[in-house]
């Protein structure tokens, strides 16, 4: 019997979530986050999503084979499906996609068992905030179990997968806290600083009209950064590698 997952929607192409390819995403509804700024609150508090096979959505990405080869699975937060996430990969894999993950970093367990059975290729692992449960739960919505996101990047550091932690750089939230970040992510090999861009969508609607970070502001904090590729992502510039 085939599987039912909650889909919020797919994009057939982009060349932006999984830099130097050429993509699908597939939006999962839902996520146990419910971060004040998330631009994508219809998948997170809305009910714009629809109940669907999960062969039908690999169905749909084959569709684009001959152009896209690459899957980037993110949400809301993708891990909160479980073994129907693991049954999507799969059956991805075997139609012989390369998959990135986008997670909050909530469910390192998960997060391993893809790496080992090697279901993922790329993880882009989301940090809020500094490690204090304060400001990880205001940065959040409410999550404060620390160690599990400390696992997940612990995992990563220690596999042999490609992986990015994303930063999401927000004035009046986790601007000033940036260097504390950089203190506790000494380890990870890329560091990616993402301007925050306001959006008429955020759930906490005051988000919406706070000023994004300026190219500038996103290089000087850069700076905190001693990890071995650092990159900043802007709206007017996109990608820049800061050092490697």
């Amino acid at each position: 019997m085939d599987e039912i997952i909650k889909l919020g929607g797919i994009l057939d192409f982009t060349t932006v979530d999984w830099p130097g390819k050429i993509a699908s995403i597939v939006f999962l509804y839902g996520c146990n986050f419910k971060c004040p700024y998330c631009f994508n609150s219809d998948l997170v508090i809305g009910n714009n999503f629809k109940e669907i096979e999960i062969s039908k959505i690999v169905a749909l990405l084959k569709s684009n084979k001959d152009f896209v080869d690459s899957v980037v699975i993110c949400g809301g937060e993708p891990t909160i499906h479980g073994e129907k996430l693991v049954k999507l990969c799969s059956l991805l894999k075997e139609s012989g996609f390369k998959i990135k993950l986008d997670t909050n970093g909530s469910n390192p367990e998960l997060v391993e068992k893809l790496i080992k059975n090697k279901l993922i290729d790329f993880v882009a692992l989301d940090i809020k905030s500094d490690f204090q449960e304060k400001n990880y739960e205001r940065a959040s919505g409410g999550f404060t179990d620390m160690q599990k996101i400390k696992n997940t990047l612990n995992i990563l550091i220690n596999s042999n997968i490609e992986y990015e932690c994303r930063i999401p750089v927000i004035p009046n939230l986790n601007q000033h806290l940036i260097k504390n970040i950089a203190k506790e992510i000494t380890q990870a090999k890329t560091v990616v600083l993402e301007q925050y861009i306001s959006s008429d969508k955020t759930i906490d609607k005051n988000f919406k009209i706070i000023n994004s970070p300026s190219r500038e502001e996103l290089i000087n904090l850069a700076k905190f950064f001693k990890n071995e590729i650092v990159k900043i992502r802007t709206k007017e510039m996109g990608e820049e590698i800061l050092t490697s």
